[in-house]
């Protein structure tokens, strides 16, 4: 495995090759948001929901707030989908809805080029840094994930350098 990704430690006692891949979340993101808008969707970025709009116990949108514009605006839609992550249940409890969650924080690092070739993961129990993926001209490192209670409140800070 050294002579594949020389940046190694020279020290490693163990290593295993796995049928591995990742997937590529922003490119599969605008896929999808493409394939959406040439079905006809509306794609609106910078639109945080305020909560959702119901019905007679039917969602049938959102009330949002433009970033941009800075002003509130109704989305009306056929179908609503809440794709909202760790704020996933807090959206759903606008309107009335339950969904257990337990949000986490945490953090990803990506430099500006390509340390290995492969993915490299330190095959133990999930902490800090624990895994490597290079990702097109980029390299992703991480991951950390604290349960936290509030996502929006949980900043996780990265200190400062001297």
């Amino acid at each position: 495995m050294l002579k594949e990704e020389p940046l190694l430690n020279t020290s490693i006692t163990h290593c295993f090759r796995v049928p591995d891949a990742a997937a590529d979340s922003f490119l599969a993101a605008d896929l999808n948001a493409r394939s959406a808008r040439q079905h006809g969707a509306v794609i609106l970025t910078y639109h945080e929901v305020i909560h959702l709009l119901s019905n007679n116990k039917q969602i049938k949108g959102a009330l949002c707030h433009d970033l941009v514009k800075d002003e509130q605006v109704q989305i009306y839609a056929s179908i609503v989908v809440n794709a909202a992550g760790a704020w996933v249940g807090k959206i759903a409890a606008t309107a009335g809805i339950a969904i257990q969650m337990i949000p986490g924080k945490g953090t990803m690092v990506a430099v500006n080029h390509r340390l290995v070739n492969t993915i490299i993961n330190r095959c133990k129990l999930p902490s800090d840094g624990d895994i490597l993926v290079p990702a097109h001209t980029v390299s992703v490192m991480g991951t950390t994930d604290i349960k936290v209670s509030d996502p929006t409140a949980s900043v996780l800070s990265l200190g400062s350098c001297a």
